[in-house]
């Protein structure tokens, strides 16, 4: 049984396929230390995506640490948050403005990789 971080894959060679095995700290390192700050799974963090002449600060839950491939570096598996204002419109609803205003807030399905 593997124990070490979690590997993103372009083909599947593991016996489980799916997220859960990634982000289950049973399977894999649950803490990942990057310039004397200590990540952990499960921790909310801020972080910034540099786009060509701009940048956008992000909230997100790291979920995983992986490697991609068969790489040695690590990363963080982050699910990007999403706020009521950034629903498209057909997702908006009375329900889901009452949960924003309480703090409740959606997961985005895609991730986002960090070093």
């Amino acid at each position: 049984m593997y124990f070490g971080p979690g590997v993103e894959a372009s083909e599947v060679v593991e016996l489980w396929e799916g997220q859960i095995w990634k982000e289950s700290p049973i399977f894999g390192e649950t803490s990942l230390l990057i310039n004397n700050v200590l990540y952990q799974a499960g921790d909310f963090i801020i972080y910034i995506i540099y786009q060509e002449r701009s940048s956008t600060l992000h909230l997100g839950q790291i979920n995983g640490i992986v490697t991609k491939g068969n790489k040695d570096e690590k990363f963080l598996y982050i699910q990007e948050i999403v706020y009521y204002s950034d629903l498209p419109k057909n997702l908006k609803s009375y329900e889901r403005l009452n949960k924003s205003k309480k703090a409740q807030f959606g997961l985005q399905k895609d991730v986002i990789w960090l070093i």
